[in-house]
């Protein structure tokens, strides 16, 4: 049975600008040359816990990147064409 909430969160989390940040920040951490990605739980690395092991530091950045001048341009659409008031 799928669930509203299942189909919502899989959606949002890729239009989620944290995810992104997050994603780069515990890349960046934890692919250190010294101290690598040491295993964690079960056995298993931090990164891969988090499913980050196949990600790329720089296209999460870009997405960031992105995601803001995407954000800015929408906002000021529907600032500009969407009237409130009816006076």
């Amino acid at each position: 049975m799928l669930l509203l909430h299942h189909l919502c969160a899989q959606w949002y989390s890729y239009i989620d600008f944290l995810r992104y940040a997050w994603g780069a920040l515990m890349v960046n951490q934890f692919t250190d040359p010294d101290y690598g990605n040491p295993p964690w739980i079960g056995g298993q690395t931090v990164l891969d816990y988090y499913f980050l092991g196949g990600v790329s530091k720089s296209a999460y950045v870009g997405y960031l990147a992105l995601f803001f001048p995407v954000f800015f341009v929408f906002a000021w659409l529907t600032l500009s064409y969407m009237k409130y008031s009816s006076r």
